[in-house]
């Protein structure tokens, strides 16, 4: 199936705000294949912005109050997202393999401005967006029985900025790109009733998620979550 879509992006200031209304014209066109065993799906994007806004969050931070919102002016952001899934069947077991890549090839703005937005800052025409990666990668598989399920996933994110730039990375002004695996098993008792062990950072890796609102935070260190699930 090939498939394709524009979409006219609006979004109104908040109230008392100062800026402008954030307005964009999101373009898609893509492809999607599935036999059964097989699936693909392959679609580029672009975002093209007349006016970005950024808003003060207690999780983004910023500078000024919660909800003080700025200015962003012209942004491109495009790209690949790709995907692909098999299911090899071995005897009564089935072996899925899923993987998605996302490559952004553009996030970027296209003028320059000052602004008291933290992330932003001094903006030249060419800086680019920060916290947005270049590439993501998410590949899962595992084995499956008819009441129980094993499943192991890696994630990788590249490197990126945590305030527009362009460039090389500034160590104090980056994160460095990671790979956290995560583990998942579940067991079927009955129709209604199943239990499954959850351990998210399954190798306890180390890494920095963001350096605001209030500093470096960290990422999520190893966690195991056990539970039951009844459905009616």
């Amino acid at each position: 199936r090939l498939l394709a879509g524009v979409h006219k992006g609006y979004n109104p200031p908040g109230p008392g705000s100062s800026a402008d209304e954030e307005s964009s014209v999101n373009i898609e066109a893509g492809m999607r294949y599935d036999n059964g065993a097989l699936s693909f799906e392959g679609i580029y994007f672009h975002n093209d912005y007349d006016n970005l806004v950024g808003t003060v969050t207690e999780s983004t931070g910023g500078g000024g109050d919660i909800g003080d919102q700025y200015d962003g002016g012209k942004v491109k952001v495009a790209g690949f997202e790709l995907s692909t899934a098999y299911a090899w069947s071995i005897g009564q077991l089935n072996v899925p393999l899923t993987v998605e890549y996302t490559w952004t090839t553009d996030a970027e703005f296209r003028s320059a401005f000052e602004s008291g937005f933290d992330p932003w800052g001094d903006v030249q025409v060419g800086d680019e967006l920060p916290y947005i990666p270049e590439h993501q990668l998410r590949a899962s598989t595992g084995v499956e029985a008819e009441r129980w399920r094993v499943n192991l996933a890696a994630n990788y994110m590249s490197q990126l900025r945590t305030i527009a730039g362009q460039g090389a990375f500034d160590p104090a002004e980056s994160i460095d790109s990671r790979v956290v695996w995560d583990a998942l098993a579940s067991w079927q008792f009955t129709d209604k009733l199943s239990a499954y062990l959850k351990v998210d950072n399954l190798f306890d890796e180390t890494y920095i998620a963001a350096r605001r609102p209030a500093g470096v935070r960290p990422g999520l260190p190893r966690t195991g979550y056990l539970g039951l699930t009844y459905r009616l």
